[in-house]
């Protein structure tokens, strides 16, 4: 399968056990309606094999080992199984999901390394082998992770035990969006996670171990040191801004086994039974401890097993602005009122401003900037919405405390497809490609956003593209999370 209109469809199973596909499936489509089966787990190279090795080519490790576009679409009406005897060579590309049934698909491994499309319909996976999140997934069972497990911005959610495992098995959370959560235990087992958990957020309902107390670099280990990376110390091993929430219903245990090089950054605790959470050594967390006032007098105030370097009251969200202009978004569902806004903006915050329906509207708790927006006939502001891009004008760097909500996306919000032609300053949570803001209103001609004191921007139509030419601004290219920016409707 080599042309884009290539075509397999299967009304019943399939298996590939003959020769190595490398190179032979690079483009076209095979749908199915039954199991997929992959047979064979071992190779020998065509150029070297003779009639006495035939029988090795042909079971083949690289039986099924598609590349380029290939995609496979299971549409049947029943459970359908995919199974790999050897899923560190054979592989997917592209999956798409139309089996609509209770059961969907059941992989005992996914090694997927293009997308999975899943169009609402269930997927159970046991192994993951390789695989880069394009959507938010939600697994009803337990899983393993073998290889490279890339969050890339979503969320997935796993109602069963979660678990990293062999020499390669990671978890990447490299962005503010990522998020894994568990009902169920978190076990990481695998290779070392150092700079691949370095944001985003893991919640779990279950306990947590960190298993592996050896490190052994893999660009230099043997087979006599295998067991030694597989075995890592640095298994769990977060930094940068990356969070653990404690959430169940019920006591949570907490184990490192190597507690001098795996760790904490930041660690919620939500968990509000008798028993709490319960940490079985000393254990660090390299940042912040958030739980409520009452949870932190009980239990870590004093004599506790967990070193932290501040604590904070997790009934509010702490939102970081810097001096000068900040671009921001509600962090979370919870609209503004004035009563709220008054406490939430100090004096030190000079001005805040929304911009709506073509008008400017303004808002401060300081005297002289109240005065001079009743003098300039600058409207107040009575509320702010989420969806709503807000600019903060600060004269120092601080953290504002605000009310405690659900994320959101404004692309959930119906907002953008209903603006009107002009200019909207609006406002998301979570991050959003422009790409997937221009897909939901074909009458966007330009986009803008401000970050770190530089101007961004693109545009679809000439003289927007020749103005940000002229200009040098830097190419936008995504919103991130909780940031404001310009859209114009045409």
């Amino acid at each position: 399968m080599l042309k884009a209109d290539d075509k397999l469809i299967v009304n019943g199973d399939v298996t590939f056990g003959g020769a190595s596909t490398y190179n032979y499936l690079t483009n076209g489509v095979i749908e199915l309606t039954g199991d997929f089966y992959q047979v064979g787990d071992k190779y020998v190279d065509s150029s070297s094999y003779s009639s006495s090795t035939y029988s090795h080519y042909a079971d083949n490790g690289y039986s099924f080992c598609p590349s380029g576009s290939h995609k496979v679409v299971f549409n049947g009406t029943t459970k359908q199984t995919v199974n790999f005897q050897k899923p560190s060579n054979s592989r997917f590309i592209d999956i798409e999901i139309l089996n609509s049934s209770f059961d969907g698909v059941v992989f005992d491994h996914l090694d997927i390394h293009g997308k999975l499309i899943r169009n609402n319909n269930n997927v159970a996976i046991s192994y993951i082998d390789n695989w880069t999140l394009t959507e938010d997934m939600v697994i009803p069972n337990s899983i393993s992770v073998n290889s490279l497990l890339n969050l890339n911005g979503y969320t997935l959610t796993v109602n069963g035990d979660f678990a990293t495992a062999t020499n390669s098995g990671r978890l990447q959370m490299l962005k503010a969006d990522d998020k894994l959560i568990v009902n169920g235990d978190v076990t990481f087992g695998g290779a070392s996670t150092y700079n691949y958990l370095t944001n985003g957020v893991i919640e779990l309902t279950g306990d947590f171990h960190q298993v592996g107390d050896k490190y052994v670099d893999s660009s230099s280990y043997s087979s006599s040191t295998y067991s030694h990376y597989a075995d890592n110390g640095y298994s769990f091993c977060p930094s940068g801004s990356h969070k653990v929430v404690f959430n169940g219903t019920t006591k949570q245990t907490v184990n490192f086994q190597k507690p001098s090089n795996s760790r904490f950054i930041d660690i919620e605790i939500l968990n509000s039974s008798f028993d709490g959470v319960v940490f079985d050594q000393a254990t660090t967390a390299y940042g912040k401890l958030y739980t409520s006032q009452e949870i932190y007098n009980t239990s870590y105030q004093t004599g506790s097993l967990l070193t932290y370097t501040e604590y904070l009251d997790n009934s509010y969200y702490y939102f970081d602005v810097k001096a000068g202009m900040n671009f921001i978004a509600l962090p979370n569902t919870q609209d503004l009122n004035i009563s709220t806004m008054e406490n939430l903006f100090p004096n030190n915050i000079t001005t805040v401003w929304v911009y709506n329906n073509e008008e400017w509207k303004g808002f401060s708790t300081n005297s002289e900037k109240v005065s001079k927006l009743t003098e300039d006939n600058i409207s107040r502001i009575e509320s702010i919405s989420k969806g709503e891009g807000i600019i903060i004008n600060s004269i120092v760097n601080q953290t504002l405390l605000f009310p405690k909500g659900d994320n959101y996306s404004i692309k959930d919000l119906n907002i953008i497809e209903n603006l009107s032609s002009g200019w909207h300053l609006l406002g998301t949570n979570k991050s959003i490609t422009v790409n997937e803001i221009k897909s939901l209103n074909t009458n966007i001609v330009s986009l803008w956003s401000y970050d770190t004191k530089k101007w961004l921007a693109t545009a679809t139509e000439a003289d927007f593209i020749a103005n940000i030419t002229k200009r040098e601004i830097t190419p936008l290219e995504s919103i991130g999370s909780n940031s404001a920016f310009w859209v114009y409707v045409k």
